[in-house]
C-alpha cells in the first residue's frame, strides 16, 4: 500500500514530497522524491495492515488491520499514539478521511460503515483519554443496564433486552435472530446501533443461582452440521455430514483470516483427532474441534451448542452448489 503526503518542512520555497509505504506484515517505510529511505520501522503491534489513510488533524496516519483494529501514528515524529479495537470478528477494509474536523470513515469487510472523529478538545479539557481518542457515531451503546448473560453483537456492543419495537423489527413486530435466523415476536437481546437481534435460545438469560444450564452436555443436529458440546468446558466436536465442507470452513477461519466470534466469544476451529485403541491418534476427515474460553463469571454470556451449530449450518448451506432447473 502506498500513501503520498507533503512534508511538513520545506527548503527555500520548495516543499519536499514523501511517500509512505505499508507492507502486509505491518511494517512501514518512508521514501523521499529520490526514492531514498527516510524512515523505516518494524511491524505494528496490531499486526497485518490492510489499509491506511492520512488525517489532517494532528496530523495523523491511520492504519486499518486485519483483526478489526485501528492504529494512529503521530506525524512527523512517526510515533504510535493510539491503537484500539473498532470491529469484532471482521476485517477493516478501507479508511477515508473527510478532510475536516478530524473525521474519517471506516469500511468493514461485512459492509458496515463507521464514522469516527478525533477530538483534541477532550485532552484540553483534562479528560483521561489519549490525544487520539475517537468516538464512533455508530458505536454508541444504547442506554440501559445489560442483564445477566447478555451477548455482544457483531460490532462488539453489549446487547440489551428489548421487549418490543426497535429498528430491527419488521412492520408486524417480527424480528429475526442474527445467529439462527429464527423469526419471532417475543423478547430478545438487541443492539440498537447495529440493528441486530439475538434470541434467548441462542444466548439464554443467566442467573448466578442456576448452574444446570452449564453442566449439561448438549447436542444439536441440523441438515449439514452436528455439534456435540462438552458438559462444562468450552469445546465441542463438529461433525460435517458432507465431509467436503470441513476444509473450506477451517480455511475460512484460519490464522490471518477474520476469526469466528459468536456473542463476543472467540471460537477456534481446527481438525479433530481421535485416539485409537493402539494409543495412536488419527484425524477424522469429517470432523472439526471447536474450542473457546468460557468466562468464569457465573452470570456472563456463555457460548452453547445451538449458536455454534446454527452459524456453521448457514456456512455449509452456502457451500452447496445451486442447481438450475431447465424449464423445458
Amino acid at each position: 500500500m502506498e500513501f503520498q503526503v507533503p512534508s511538513t518542512h520545506s527548503r527555500g520555497s520548495t516543499q519536499e514530497a514523501h511517500m509512505i509505504a505499508s507492507y502486509a506484515d505491518g511494517s512501514v517505510c518512508i521514501f523521499d522524491a529520490t526514492t531514498a529511505t527516510k524512515h523505516s520501522q518494524p511491524p505494528l503491534s496490531a499486526g497485518a495492515a490492510v489499509c491506511l489513510a492520512g488525517l489532517e488533524c494532528g496530523p495523523r496516519l491511520l492504519f486499518g488491520h486485519a483483526r478489526g483494529e485501528l492504529s494512529s501514528i503521530a506525524l512527523p515524529a512517526f510515533e504510535l499514539s493510539a491503537a484500539w479495537k473498532a470491529l469484532v470478528g471482521c476485517k477493516v477494509r478501507c479508511l477515508c478521511a473527510a478532510g475536516q474536523d478530524g473525521m474519517f470513515l471506516l469500511g468493514a469487510e461485512n459492509g458496515e460503515l463507521q464514522l469516527w472523529q478525533r477530538r483534541d478538545e477532550w485532552v484540553q479539557a483534562g479528560a483521561a483519554a489519549s490525544p487520539d481518542a475517537c468516538s464512533a457515531s455508530a458505536g454508541a451503546v444504547a442506554s440501559g443496564t445489560p442483564e445477566e448473560g447478555a451477548p455482544r453483537c457483531t460490532g462488539g456492543h453489549l446487547c440489551l433486552v428489548s421487549h418490543a419495537g426497535g429498528s430491527s423489527v419488521g412492520p408486524r413486530g417480527v424480528w429475526r435472530c442474527a445467529i439462527c435466523t429464527a423469526r419471532r415476536k417475543d423478547e430478545r437481546w438487541c443492539c440498537a446501533p447495529c440493528a441486530e437481534s439475538f434470541c434467548f435460545e441462542c444466548f439464554p438469560r443467566r442467573s448466578a443461582g442456576k448452574a444446570s444450564d452449564r453442566k449439561e452436555a448438549v447436542s444439536v443436529d441440523g441438515s449439514w452440521v452436528h455439534v456435540r458440546k462438552h458438559s462444562s468446558m468450552g469445546c465441542a466436536v463438529v461433525t460435517f455430514k458432507d465431509s467436503s465442507h470441513r476444509d473450506p470452513v477451517l480455511a475460512r477461519f484460519a490464522l490471518g483470516q477474520p476469526p469466528l466470534v459468536l456473542g463476543g466469544v472467540l471460537v477456534e476451529l481446527k481438525p479433530h483427532w481421535e485416539k485409537q485403541p493402539n494409543g495412536s491418534r488419527e484425524e477424522v476427515p469429517e470432523c472439526a474441534f471447536a474450542g473457546w474460553k468460557q468466562p468464569k463469571d457465573a452470570i456472563a454470556c456463555r457460548l452453547g451448542a445451538r449458536p455454534l451449530q446454527a452459524c456453521l449450518e448457514r456456512i455449509c448451506a452456502s457451500l452447496c452448489p445451486v442447481v438450475a432447473l431447465d424449464e423445458d
